[in-house]
């Protein structure tokens, strides 16, 4: 695995060049650290980042910590995942925004129930290359 390929999804590197032109942006991923720098490097997408965290797990707890670190308030930060379970739902209960983009080989342990639709800060898109819109839509609703 330490040497497999790294296949980005399309649109990825374009989209994350546009929003970091306006927004600093953060890679928070867990598992092995080593692996985890060797997966990005790989990747070729480490320098559209302000910040890469490599973290064990991803709790409420971690989370908090990680923006008490950045000195980020939850209501101003968004997080982008594939993972209710890991990615959207303790950043919900820590009351940031959160995006969720299904992907078909998520790990079966992954899986959780998604929040009510109207859950505040919970936004669903079917793919990576619709977050500018997103973000734009939330900015001009919230005044952000």
């Amino acid at each position: 695995m330490l040497h497999a390929d790294v296949d980005v999804l399309d649109n990825v590197g374009e989209t994350l060049t546009m929003i970091g032109e306006k927004y600093p942006l953060m890679l928070l991923t867990k598992g092995d650290l080593f692996e985890q720098e060797n997966k990005i490097a790989l990747s070729g997408l480490g320098d559209r980042f302000h910040y890469i965290e490599i973290v064990s797990t991803k709790t409420v707890p971690v989370y908090k910590n990680l923006l008490d670190k950045h000195s980020i308030r939850p209501e101003r930060f968004l997080m982008v995942g594939n993972s209710l379970r890991s990615d959207i739902l303790p950043l919900l209960e820590l009351g940031a925004h959160a995006v969720y983009i299904p992907y078909d080989l998520t790990w079966e342990h992954e899986h959780s129930d998604p929040p009510p639709k109207d859950q505040p800060g919970f936004y669903q898109l079917e793919q990576f290359g619709q977050l500018p819109v997103l973000l734009e839509r939330i900015e001009n609703s919230e005044g952000a």
